[in-house]
């Protein structure tokens, strides 16, 4: 089955240069998130990931 990377890239989902690895950009009005979100975030990262997270800001 074909991969279709533009679509994964429109909800957020970039293509890394490891094989079969994405990172998944969430976007966060005002900066603020509610413990609820960060822990769905939190188990996220750790079924689909190594459970680390990145924060970082756009301007």
């Amino acid at each position: 089955m074909a991969v279709d990377y533009a679509t994964l890239k429109k909800g957020g989902f970039m293509r890394q240069k490891q094989k079969n690895c994405f990172s998944l950009r969430l976007k966060v009005v005002g900066g603020h998130v509610t413990a609820n979100q960060l822990a769905t975030i939190s188990e996220v990262a750790e079924k689909y990931g190594d459970g680390y997270v990145h924060l970082t800001t756009f301007c």
